[in-house]
């Protein structure tokens, strides 16, 4: 991801200097390729190439928005609501036309990340082409990671079947909506010259909403790490000269810390890119305790009107969620328990996925007395190091997991109830333990 930025910022510079433009557009590369070196990390070829259709021409649409919410600031903002929740609203329609959704919306949260108006003044074409050089640079950069084998996370697969009305989609759509409408309202009435970062941080809160419980612990989180790293960024940025090329070298340093501690915490990686916008802001000559206090003021309001939004709006229940993922990765479970072993290489990545899927469904409940060492989902995360060598169980081992893997999954079918006791053996691993307490109805609802 740090190669792809460092050269999406040098074609920033040099569109910059051949156009005469601000410097906006060089922050508008770096965004764009910073953003797209995240969500475009293991999709399949033809969604990258699709990638340098879709951001370009957004980035031209994200332009004319601009130039109209300076003008008309009401009919642009409202088209910006309109055009982000639109995006998350597509989600219905699969995989692949949500990982069409969040690329188009990426133009669109760059152009909350332009330090000044002016810099948003740029012609569409100049926004179509530093888009273009972000693409294709981070599309390089993951089609080099594959042929390295450099590992990639697996898909999100197509959304599954729900009862919930209306569906999760439309909710997660009008909850986005509400959110950045409140944001753009409190951002303009608190923070009339920085009303962007509230509107940015209501986004980042919200965006891939897992649940209310989701969004009130990355609110936390987002909190938290921005203020650790707007702080220790801003103290920097204070001794340095607008313009210091320092600055440059420290925000890529800070990317590639932020890229590494991530996949400990979300509050790392919130830390690192605000802290890595600080100094760009800073490179651009805005710093200051001044400008410190309004950045933590204006994250906090951002967070807070997202929170607002994801319990009050339509809102989805993380149980609900963690059910739904819990699922999912016992349907992953039951396929990988039957057949001959061992299993292909794929079906062990797409179990691991499934388990990953649900860790992250269920760490809000984690952080809380719900969430407990005995709740059964921990149990049964806690046994992930075992499912490397299920294959290597006897097949008498295989055949009672599997049927307690079959049992658990009825257990969570809307009116399951817990089955009566029987004589059956005690179960012969810690996972055929955890998968006896979701038998047994005490996963909490």
């Amino acid at each position: 991801m740090i190669v792809p930025t460092a050269v999406a910022f040098a074609a920033g510079r040099c569109v910059q200097s051949l156009a005469g433009l601000h410097a906006g557009i060089v922050v508008l590369a770096t965004a764009l390729a910073l953003t797209l070196g995240r969500v475009q990390r293991g999709h399949p070829s033809r969604d990258r190439a699709a990638a340098l259709l879709i951001v370009p021409g957004c980035a031209a649409a994200a332009a004319e928005v601009g130039r109209l919410m300076d003008r008309h600031r009401a009919t642009g903002e409202a088209l910006f609501v309109l055009a982000v929740a639109g995006a998350v609203w597509i989600r219905r329609f699969g995989a692949r036309a949500g990982r069409a959704g969040t690329l188009a919306t990426l133009p669109f949260v760059a152009l909350l990340i332009v330090p000044v108006t002016v810099g948003r003044g740029a012609h569409p074409g100049w926004w179509a082409l530093v888009a273009l050089a972000a693409a294709v640079a981070t599309g390089l950069a993951h089609r080099l990671g594959e042929r390295l084998g450099v590992p990639a996370p697996e898909p999100d697969p197509p959304p599954a079947a729900t009862r919930l009305r209306p569906a999760p989609s439309t909710r997660l759509a009008v909850q986005m909506g509400a959110g950045l409408a409140a944001a753009f309202a409190a951002g303009h009435w608190l923070f009339p010259q920085h009303w962007a970062w509230t509107v940015l941080t209501a986004y980042i809160v919200a965006g891939g909403n897992r649940g209310r419980g989701d969004v009130a612990y990355k609110s936390v989180q987002r909190v938290l790490g921005a203020a650790a790293g707007t702080a220790a960024a801003t103290a920097v940025a204070g001794r340095l000269p607008a313009g210091d090329r320092t600055a440059i070298v420290l925000i890529f340093v800070v990317l590639a810390a932020a890229l590494w501690l991530r996949a400990l915490s979300y509050a790392w990686w919130a830390a690192g890119i605000t802290a890595a916008l600080a100094l760009l802001y800073g490179y651009f000559g805005e710093a200051g305790t001044a400008l410190l206090r309004d950045r933590l003021a204006a994250i906090c309001a951002g967070a807070a009107v997202a929170v607002a939004a994801a319990w009050t709006v339509l809102p989805i229940r993380t149980g609900d969620v963690v059910r739904r993922r819990l699922a999912d990765a016992l349907a992953e479970l039951t396929g990988h328990l039957t057949g001959s072993p061992p299993p292909p290489e794929r079906d062990r990545r797409d179990l691991e996925a499934a388990f990953t899927r649900l860790d992250e469904a269920f760490r809000p409940l984690a952080a809380l007395r719900r969430g407990r060492p005995d709740h059964p989902v921990a149990r049964l995360l806690r046994c992930r190091p075992e499912l490397a060598s299920l294959h290597l169980l006897p097949e008498a081992e295989r055949a009672a997991l599997r049927a307690d893997t079959v049992r658990a999954r009825r257990s969570l079918r809307p009116g399951g109830a817990a089955p009566e006791e029987d004589d059956r053996r005690p179960p012969a691993t810690p996972l055929g333990a955890a998968l006896r307490c979701i038998e047994a109805g005490r996963l909490a609802r």
